[in-house]
């Protein structure tokens, strides 16, 4: 039998590396590009809690986010949302938003940290928020969003405190019959009347993204090496002298 027989089609090893190789060098990119950004957005967290600002006028939620404010108003205590499927520690849980009415005008959401739930779904812990007007510090942000969302849709009404899981802003505002800024602010650590907190950027550490950078390219690498080795054992790769 000719030895032309015997040879496996080259253009199999040869499409599989050209389809993997470019795949795994872009992963790797990605990879380093998200390392890149995490390690910003990082150093705009810690920049933002530098100092504390006293003003609310204009705020931009998008370009001042993770700002330190101080504001001044009282917590509307007997009407808040907790927004479910919030895990923590391994544990199921809520975070507390209570509406927050400033004292120059306007509402705003303030979120005062996690609490855990029962397996019935109910929150452990004493809700109740101290009255009057005070003055608050947190940084500027988001609602948190949980992960596997259950059931259709949330309540349009029922008894306070109500349990959403995915809500807006807009939707809380319509639960509220009331408006609402635009941006919710995350209670400082060490303020009274908060639950568990731990406020973060959000996303791995850059560490983890560089980490996984380095896999893509060893694979490449690996992937380079065996493309060599196949070609080189190859029937008819190396003739006879």
């Amino acid at each position: 039998m000719s030895s032309t027989n015997n040879r496996r089609p080259i253009w199999v090893p040869v499409a599989a590396y050209l389809v993997l190789m470019p795949a795994m060098l872009w992963l790797g990119f990605w990879q380093l590009d998200k390392s890149e950004r995490q390690a910003e957005r990082n150093a705009a967290f810690e920049a933002a809690g530098a100092a504390v600002v006293n003003a609310i006028v204009d705020v931009d939620p998008v370009a001042q986010r993770f700002e330190r404010i101080r504001i001044t108003g009282r917590f509307q205590g007997d009407r808040q949302v907790l927004i479910d499927n919030m895990v923590r520690g391994g544990r199921n849980g809520f975070f507390v938003i209570t509406p927050f009415e400033l004292d120059d005008g306007g509402t705003l959401l303030v979120n005062r940290g996690w609490i855990p739930q029962t397996p019935t779904r109910e929150p452990i812990g004493n809700l109740a928020v101290e009255a009057g007007s005070r003055a608050i510090t947190g940084r500027i942000g988001t609602l948190p969003v949980g992960g596997l969302k259950l059931g259709d849709g949330d309540p349009a009404g029922g008894a306070w405190p109500r349990v959403l899981q995915f809500p807006t802003i807009t939707a809380i505002a319509a639960q509220l019959e009331q408006p609402l800024t635009d941006w919710v602010l995350l209670l400082e650590p060490n303020a009274r009347d908060g639950f568990e907190r731990d406020w973060q950027p959000g996303g791995l550490p850059p560490e983890r993204h560089l980490g996984y950078a380095v896999q893509w390219f060893a694979m490449a690498f690996a992937l380079t090496v065996l493309a060599v080795i196949v070609a080189w054992k190859r029937p008819g790769a190396q003739q006879e002298p």
